[in-house]
């Protein structure tokens, strides 16, 4: 009978090698069938267009609200940056208050009882037109928009008098707010904004008396002030009212007062601005319930249903002089798609002249949505590379959602599995067109639910003074957050790689596994030789994993300094050391068992003081023998 032999001490040494990390993670598919730039999973990683594997930077407390919200579970409603040649402010509104910090990350309340956001719980939408940050919604009662306003002495919350009742999703659009009201499913519009701001705008006669004689006009209630104006009589009637100041601040109607007391029987009715003009709205999605708004090219407006999406050109109609405004009635309306929506307003980001938005089936593109029809074919979805991650998100919850587009990333945060907050933060790199897996930064395990230090509710993004522009994230617990990308590489310290979301900072348990490494031959089995991994200007101490066939085996290497220089071996030397900012680690692999498919685990170590430091994976190289099988004769 014939007698099999494994030649492989005959063959030549196979090498396979990862010399960039641009592909990013791609856990779609199987392991084996990745490219040389990809990886199986990234967490609290990052890359470059160079494409070397970076610990990402840490989130630190820029203001402390938590003191004024305590409890762990604090109504974090929404964040805005407020920007004014007057006043640069951050805005957030947490429990209900409305809370102003400055650039010394100092908060202060600027509301009084009655003029509190409505729900202490819901999300609040909020955009700013000229030197006002419109938001929903007001909490005198009418629960309509409010507005935001530094006074040059002081902040000023007023509320707009018309328009819709718990109004959603508010955008700015050619110098008009675009809202929705959620009880009649409508998207209504605003004039392009006057000065709202608690003005009296019209005087009507009701009543025009008699006995009087020529005067004054005078306000009385309303909470303003500075109200004035004049009237005429016409036989000791009055006939005629003119405002000669339209005071400021009324957060009611106001009683006009004449100067001359007369029969006493005169009214003279007041009237706000009116911001919203009455009828002014429309109706889109045949039923499907309406999601989210965002502003696009031009005076584009789409808007998002739970299962269709729609543009609309809100374009003022050219005039002789001026452009008209116009009515709601008049918008063309364009229908993206019938059959792929947006799940929650927070995840729209402008990306370029694109929108990215989270929908049913994962991270789509508009422009590429727009496409589909034409080649029957789900190109909008972005996310398809990282389905496992879409399919944990806690759909229940997915409305709270929230993204933006920061230095070529689309950061999008949701709830996954059982979790009621943002506790995962999926990372696309556009610079790249790849992801980079997740953020979540410290993760414990309590009663067999899962915690992250990572939770945004909301973004913004500040630039006070003139100074760096820096992201800033509204956390779970009221507390905004500040990235720490925005330090620069020469003045970076250990900590700028740690979350220090409470008091204390915690390292971020950044992880990586690569692709499979088959060495060319898929289905043959292996011999490992050994694997080189080379670092730039890296300061980790990190452990090396070994999976062989998917299956995790022993560590290759334990606290290994990656910025020491200092070579690990479990063989005898002649190596190589990395010179310069490069260092090199060459493990031999030689004592472990046969395999197909080879793969390596890079993981913080738990070595206290030191595992918060810099990584920088620059290339994996690995070498060894492909078993041929032959038969003896």
């Amino acid at each position: 009978m014939p007698v099999y032999y494994n030649d492989g001490l005959d063959d030549a040494v196979q090498y396979d090698r990862q010399a960039s990390f641009v592909g990013g993670q791609i856990s779609n598919f199987r392991e084996n069938l990745l490219n040389e730039s990809q990886a199986e999973s990234l967490k609290d990683l990052d890359t470059e267009k160079n494409g070397i594997l970076k610990s990402r930077r840490g989130f630190h407390r820029f203001s402390d609200l938590i003191a004024t919200n305590t409890g762990v579970d604090t109504n974090t409603q929404g964040l805005a940056y407020f920007d004014t040649d007057a006043k640069e402010s951050l805005v957030a509104f947490v429990n209900g208050r409305i809370y102003v910090i400055n650039s010394s990350g100092t908060a202060a309340t600027v509301d009084s009882e009655n003029q509190r956001v409505n729900s202490l719980t819901a999300q609040v939408d909020s955009c700013q037109v000229a030197d006002k940050l419109f938001y929903n919604s007001y909490y005198n009662g009418s629960n309509r928009v409010g507005q935001l306003k530094w006074t040059g002495a002081a902040w000023e919350v007023v509320e707009v008098h018309d328009g819709p009742t718990n109004s959603r999703y508010l955008v700015n659009n050619g110098f008009r707010i675009f809202a929705v009201q959620p009880s009649d499913n409508q998207v209504y519009v605003s004039d392009i904004l006057p000065d709202v701001d608690g003005a009296i705008n019209s005087l009507t006669i009701t009543n025009g008396g008699t006995g009087y004689s020529s005067g004054t006009l005078s306000a009385t209630g309303g909470g303003g002030s500075s109200f004035a104006g004049t009237y005429t009589v016409d036989a000791g009637v009055i006939n005629s009212v003119t405002i000669t100041n339209a005071g400021t601040g009324y957060t009611s109607l106001p009683t006009i007062v004449p100067s001359d007391s007369g029969d006493g029987n005169a009214v003279i009715t007041p009237a706000f601005k009116t911001v919203f003009p009455a009828a002014n709205a429309f109706k889109v999605g045949l039923g499907d319930p309406i999601t989210g708004l965002a502003s696009w090219v031009g005076f584009n407006l789409v808007v998002f249903c739970k299962n269709s999406c729609y543009v609309i050109d809100t374009n003022p109609v050219p005039a002789t002089a001026t452009p008209s405004i116009p009515a709601a009635s008049t918008f063309k309306i364009r229908t993206i798609s019938t059959s792929s929506g947006c799940l929650s307003h927070g995840s729209i980001a402008q990306v370029g002249e694109d929108l990215f938005y989270l929908s049913r089936t994962g991270v789509r593109s508009i422009r590429r949505t727009m496409e589909e029809n034409m080649v029957a074919s789900d190109i909008g979805i972005l996310s398809y590379p990282i389905q496992n991650v879409i399919d944990s998100i806690n759909w229940e919850e997915a409305e709270k959602a929230t993204a933006i587009f920061w230095r070529g990333r689309y950061l999008l945060s949701v709830p996954t599995g059982s979790s009621t907050k943002n506790d995962t933060t999926i990372v696309y790199n556009t610079n790249t067109q790849s992801w980079m897996g997740v953020w979540r930064g410290d993760v414990t395990v309590a009663a067999g639910v899962e915690s992250s230090t990572i939770n945004p509710v909301d973004y913004a993004v500040t630039q006070f003074s003139g100074g760096k522009p820096f992201l800033v994230s509204l956390d779970k617990i009221g507390n905004p957050l500040q990235f720490r990308d925005f330090v620069e590489d020469i003045n970076l310290v250990d900590t700028d790689f740690q979350d220090k979301t409470t008091t204390t900072f915690a390292d971020t348990g950044w992880e990586a596994t690569t692709r499979a490494f088959t060495f060319g031959e898929q289905m043959t089995s292996k011999d490992a030789e050994f694997a080189e991994f080379e670092f730039d200007r890296s300061d980790a101490v990190i452990d090396i994993g070994v999976l062989l066939d998917n299956e995790s085996n022993d560590n290759l290497a334990d606290e290994l300094d990656t910025g020491s220089g200092e070579l690990r071996l479990t063989f005898t030397l002649p190596s190589t050391l990395g010179s310069g900012a490069v260092t090199r680690f060459r493990y031999s692999m030689t004592h472990y068992p046969e395999f197909r498919e080879l793969q390596f685990n890079f993981k913080q170590s738990a070595q206290a003081g030191t595992d918060s430091k810099y990584l920088a994976l620059r290339s994996i190289h690995a070498g060894g023998f492909l078993n041929s099988v032959g038969v003896e004769s």
